[in-house]
């Protein structure tokens, strides 16, 4: 079944995005601890995608082994409080926001998920 995903995705017109997630605190740093520091980011790669342009947001499709090997989770209700971390989603040259992660199940556990996306500067709804 993960297999057809990757297909889907593929058809679908397969593109990387690039997250921004904001690195771990550093224990010890007494700046950090004041929170006098400012977060640094690091970026990943997330490959393959297909994106999905509706009127008001972008959606993206990716195949559940995908995004469980970048972000080190395997749960669904982990991959979404992961997904909440990212600051911010590039696609081209254009910055958005996560607004939601849905899982999309298929034999007992999930084979794709959908990200929903709002510009980075829109005000949310």
């Amino acid at each position: 079944m993960r297999r057809s995903v990757h297909a889907l995705i593929q058809t679908l017109g397969a593109t990387a995005v690039q997250l921004q997630v904001p690195l771990p605190p550093v224990a010890g740093d007494s700046g950090e601890e004041l929170g006098l520091r400012a977060p640094d980011f690091q970026t990943k790669v997330l490959d393959p995608v297909a994106v999905r342009r509706g009127s008001t947001s972008v959606e993206l499709l990716v195949a559940a082994d995908v995004l469980e090997a970048l972000l080190g989770v395997t749960d669904p209700g982990a991959i979404a409080t992961a997904v909440e971390t990212v600051a911010a989603v590039l696609i081209a040259d254009e910055t958005f926001v996560p607004t939601a992660t849905e899982s999309v199940p298929c034999r007992g556990g999930a084979c794709m998920y959908r990200i929903l996306l709002r510009l980075e500067n829109a005000e949310s709804a």
